[in-house]
């Protein structure tokens, strides 16, 4: 596996890393790096942190570790805060992967497919893609609500749990419902979601671009199967 280009959190695993401040561009690998040998799958999240998975299943990740999905026992910086959690090399996190299939809204939750089939998930549970039956501790289910708690460093953190057995592959989104396809065809589900109401009904969000359009979100805690 070979890295080359922006380096600001260490994302290209040569051991440096710039001033982690996003309006510059102070530390960049113009020359293709080796950074790991038998690398089978390579995951770069949309928040600076790298993910890889070796031909023997061991997971390796470096860069930006906000949540400490690295799994390294630090701090945990979120990416709204003004400090964050770097490796800058290659740091083990786990074995026996297969795919790691997840890294979701500001990398702040991992889900991983592991050699035997199972799906395991790591990281905070603001939006409940975890599916691992812990409710987000905020007063409603609405969007705003819950990303409030993780721009103010208010949500929960879980180590990995084993969510699923026989998983085929993810298929999930970002940040409503979750998916994956079992080995045996069947379709399992999870996360938030909302329904369309009217005004005099329980809503949590009112649409800004359409005055007449109300939503009331709820969340499904752990998998369930879609029909």
């Amino acid at each position: 596996l070979w890295s080359f280009g922006n380096n600001e959190f260490g994302q290209c695993g040569n051991g440096e890393h710039g001033d982690l401040n996003l309006s510059t561009i102070d530390c960049v690998v113009s020359e293709p790096y080796k950074v790991m040998d038998n690398v089978k799958h390579v995951y770069y999240s949309r928040w600076r942190a790298v993910y890889a998975v070796t031909e023997n299943g061991d997971l390796y990740g470096w860069g930006c570790n906000d949540c400490d999905l690295f799994l390294q026992d630090g701090e945990k910086t979120m990416y709204s805060g003004p400090e964050h959690s770097v490796h800058t090399t290659p740091v083990f996190i786990m074995s026996g992967v297969k795919e790691v299939v997840y890294s979701g809204n500001f990398n702040t939750a991992c889900l991983a497919i592991k050699e035997d089939d199972s799906l395991w998930a790591w990281g905070t549970n603001a939006y409940g893609e975890l599916g691992n039956g812990t409710l987000p501790n905020a007063d409603n289910f609405g969007l705003a609500a819950l990303s409030q708690l993780l721009m103010k460093n208010a949500a929960e953190f879980f180590e990995p749990v084993k969510i699923l057995d026989g998983v085929k592959r993810y298929v999930g989104c970002q940040g409503s419902f979750q998916f994956a396809e079992m080995l045996d065809g069947k379709v399992m589900y999870w996360g938030l979601d909302y329904l369309v109401v009217d005004e005099d009904d329980d809503w949590d969000f009112q649409s800004s671009w359409n005055d007449l359009l109300y939503e009331k979100h709820y969340i499904i805690p752990t998998p369930i199967e879609f029909s």
